[in-house]
Formats: structure tokens, sequence, C-alpha cells
């Protein structure tokens, strides 16, 4: 293992708050945060556009340090403390590839996203600054575009997860997060100026609000496990409020015939009870039976986008149509349910 000593000098050597690192040739995100006057320290570390991660507590008793790695070997943790180093200066900008995004072309350089603009563009940022000045700092600032034309917002640091999602996602605390930040954004959002607009996927009637239209685990920013941001707005546009509703719903809940990996909602009545957790956090009159309504329109119209897509030459993305159509059967065979004030 390690002795007090050299554990104490691993952990004063990491920097209060979060830095960016480099460790084993990648850049990392590391951040400190001290707890109970300093008794005990957590440090989270992750990789930048890559998958690693590192999480642990260090307990300061009085018999000495003692390291209490999260779900990971002590081993992996003491690599990291021994291996990591100060990010120094690189007088070229790298470009790092972001995985997931609606359509794909994102990549990360510093402190800044870039992704392919389009006749959108101006209007996305646009709201983003919109959202950002009503206090939504959750959401990226809007800086412009580059010299080649791309769209350019800034990175949130923290994890973004990828499938198979972990178990942790499936918590009502982190259901009610989402929840609250989807009520966040179309309180905000519908003061915004759609005059000379133009969006990439179509506005939906009644324009209640400017939804984000992918409001899933792959767009959600987490730090220490707490949804710190939502990423990805290229495809947002016009919609009644239900219609984002039902899509958080569908991912969130889920609506979906297979249980995700480490969801505990494997049964129709926990699917139901945190429909309705999901509604009340919510509010504005929305009730699970219009959500489940709308979901099955919603997927409906998404398996028809991709399969356009798919017949268009992206043939891999028929995988996806054939699950949409299988979550359609599901939410209408059980909608009675899902929409029971009490599912027993």
């Amino acid at each position: 293992m390690t002795d007090d000593l050299d554990l104490d000098a691993l952990v004063r050597r990491v920097p209060a708050g979060w830095s960016e690192v480099r460790y084993r040739g990648r850049r990392w995100g590391l951040r400190r945060t001290d707890q109970v006057g300093g008794r005990t320290v957590a440090i989270a570390a992750e990789e930048l556009g890559g998958t690693g991660w590192v999480s642990t507590n260090v307990l300061h008793l009085t018999t000495g340090a003692v390291l209490k790695p999260c779900e990971m070997p002590a081993e992996q943790v003491l690599d990291f403390l021994r291996g990591w180093s100060p990010l120094g200066p690189e007088p070229d900008p790298v470009e790092i590839p972001l995985a997931g995004g609606n359509m794909g072309g994102a990549a990360r350089v510093g402190a800044t996203v870039l992704r392919p603009s389009g006749p959108w563009s101006p209007t996305v940022q646009r709201l983003l600054r919109h959202l950002r000045n009503a206090g939504l700092d959750w959401v990226p600032a809007p800086l412009g575009v580059d010299e080649h034309g791309r769209d350019v917002t800034s990175f949130l640091p923290g994890t973004v997860p990828s499938y198979p999602l972990p178990s942790w996602i499936w918590s009502d605390e982190i259901l009610v997060a989402v929840a609250t930040r989807l009520g966040q954004l179309h309180r905000a959002s519908a003061s915004f100026a759609v005059d000379d607009a133009i969006w990439r996927l179509p506005t939906h009637q009644p324009a209640e609000v400017i939804c984000h239209n992918d409001f899933a685990p792959y767009n959600t920013v987490f730090t220490d496990r707490r949804v710190t941001g939502v990423i990805d707005w290229d495809t947002a546009s016009p919609g009644p409020r239900i219609w984002d509703v039902a899509y958080l719903a569908y991912r969130w809940v889920p609506l979906t015939d297979l249980v995700p990996d480490g969801d505990p909602s494997d049964s129709v009545p926990e699917r139901a009870r945190r429909l309705r957790l999901l509604t009340d956090v919510y509010g504005h009159g929305v009730h699970p039976a219009a959500v489940v309504a709308t979901a099955v329109d919603r997927i409906q119209e998404l398996a028809a986008f991709t399969l356009g897509r798919a017949d268009a030459g992206h043939p891999d993305l028929h995988a996806h149509v054939a699950a949409y159509r299988r979550d359609l059967r599901w939410m209408t065979t059980h909608a009675d349910k899902l929409a029971s004030p009490a599912t027993v």
C-alpha cells in the first residue's frame, strides 16, 4: 500500500478546487474538496474526452491518513496520485474529439467546445446567451465562431455518462434534479424572441417554450454524481412543454422495453411511481397520462427521422429504429398502468 507520510504528501500536492492536469500523456480534470474542517479530503479525476476516472476519500484520523477508494482498487488511486503532473503550456491547441452529440463532429480545445455550424447556429448562440443571462449557469456559454466558421461554446467540466450507464444514474435524487433543470429551462426560454430564428428541428405547436429535444443522460454533465450541466443544444426548437417532458420521461424514468444496465426500476409499478415523481416535480399541470401519450408521438417521430437517416447512408441506425419501435409497443401496452394514480 503506502505509508501515512507518503499519502499525506500525495494529498498535499493536489490543488484545491478544479484544475486540468496531465496523466499518462492525457489531459485530466482533477478536483479536490476539503470537508469536515479538512479531516476528510475528496479527490476525483476524470480523463477529458476519454473514459478514465479516479475517485477517493482520504480520512485524517488520529492514527494517521486512511485511503478510502470509491469502487476501485487502492493501487489505481495511488498510481494516479503519484503520476499526475501540472499541465504545462502547449504552443499549439490540441483538438480532442468528443463522443456523442446529436449529429457528431464535436471537439474540445482547452476550455472550449467546437462543433460544425449551420444556419441554426446564430439562433442557438443567442438562445444560450439568453439562458445564461436568466441565471442558468449550467448551460454552455456562447463564444461565437472560430477561424474555420465552427460554433464555439464553453466546455462544461465534469462527467458525461455513456452506455452502459452507471447504476447511480437511476436514483430519485437525480430524476428530481433533471426535472427541476428542465423546468428552469422552460421558464427562462418562454421569453426568448423567436423572430427570424432558424432551428435545426421543426417547431411543434403550441410553441410555449424552447425545447432542448434531447434532455437525456448522455447529454448531462455530473460532478460528484450531481447534475452540473446539460450540453448539445444544436437541436433545440420551439414546442409545447410536454414535448420535452415526454422525452425526458422516456430517457430518465425510463419508458423503454428493455431495462437499462443498473436500472432498478424493472417493473411497471416502479416506472409509474417514477413518472409520477417526475410530473410532480415539473408541475405546470402536466399529468402522467398526457406524458405517456406524447412520448408515443415523440418516439414515433424520432423513429421516422432516424429511419430516414439510416436509409440515406447510415445503415447502423436501423438498430436504433428497431429499438424505438420496441419501446413504442411497450409504452402502448402499459400506458394505462403507467398513468394510474397508484399502481399496485
